[in-house]
């Protein structure tokens, strides 16, 4: 199969080979055809209809959009950017990231509030995998899918894909503090420890809540609400070489056709 372009705009490698090969803001004609698609599939769902498509761009993000991005661009072998990759992208100056935020995880601490309904979901889901598992856990956007669900005050709830990761963390209980980008830990984004530093990590002690990178510097880990969006969100795209099987890919049928014809897929794949 012919790997599609990367449906990003202004696309840029990074310069470690070892890092992620290239990035981009989901944008340009592929991106739109990604974003045409998520609003036919959710347009009911505020917390997806609300992002907007101008100027060659995606603007705006919420947690849910970006697991609906990632649903489609799988089939390619590109996945929406992890909150390492951010902070990798950051460190090599890959991408500005001056002026927006950019969705890259959920926060799991309890099956408390805020976002009870879908804390107990995800923790169902995960002590199914791993019953020992310990609170807090960051869950990558990357490895989430969305289901519709009339219980949920989203209207959707998330699933955990097969190659979906659950980074225990403890310092996302810790109290709001300050961080430099020399204490970071590389492998998950995340500081090691707080104390010193022009960059602060904001956190909560209960429920489910969206991690995102703010202004290229501040993380902010304690968002209870998962619908919101501003019109400086950016969805960021990697052509990366730790996508996951292509075999769990999926892309709606009713599109399927459209993404061949204008060069987004160019060879149907066959589970």
């Amino acid at each position: 199969m012919v790997r599609a372009k990367l449906p990003v705009l202004e696309s840029r490698p990074l310069i470690n080979p070892e890092m992620v090969p290239q990035v981009g803001f989901l944008g340009g004609d592929e991106g739109k055809l990604v974003h045409e698609e998520i609003q036919r599939k959710y347009s009911q769902f505020f917390a997806i209809n609300q992002v907007s498509y101008k100027n060659n761009l995606a603007q705006g993000s919420t947690p849910f959009y970006v697991v609906a991005v990632n649903e489609i661009i799988r089939l390619q072998g590109f996945r929406v950017a992890t909150l390492a990759d951010l902070e990798n992208i950051l460190k090599l100056n890959a991408l500005d990231l001056t002026c927006h935020y950019e969705d890259s995880a959920l926060v799991l601490r309890s099956e408390k509030d805020p976002n009870s309904y879908l804390a107990q979901n995800l923790m169902k889901q995960i002590r199914v995998r791993n019953p020992e598992v310990k609170m807090p856990v960051m869950i990558p956007l990357a490895g989430l899918s969305l289901v519709q669900d009339s219980g949920s005050d989203y209207g959707l709830t998330f699933t955990l894909r097969g190659d979906a990761e659950m980074v225990y963390a403890e310092i996302l209980n810790s109290q709001n503090g300050s961080f430099s980008p020399e204490g970071m830990d590389a492998s998950i984004g995340l500081p090691r420890k707080l104390g010193k530093g022009n960059m602060t990590l904001y956190t909560r002690k209960e429920g489910l809540s969206r991690l995102y990178l703010y202004r290229d510097s501040d993380l902010y880990s304690g968002g209870e609400g998962l619908a919101g969006s501003g019109g400086n969100g950016r969805v960021v795209v990697v052509d990366g070489k730790t996508t996951a099987n292509n075999s769990e890919a999926y892309i709606f049928p009713q599109i399927e056709q459209e993404l061949i014809e204008t060069g987004f897929i160019h060879a149907k794949k066959t589970i």
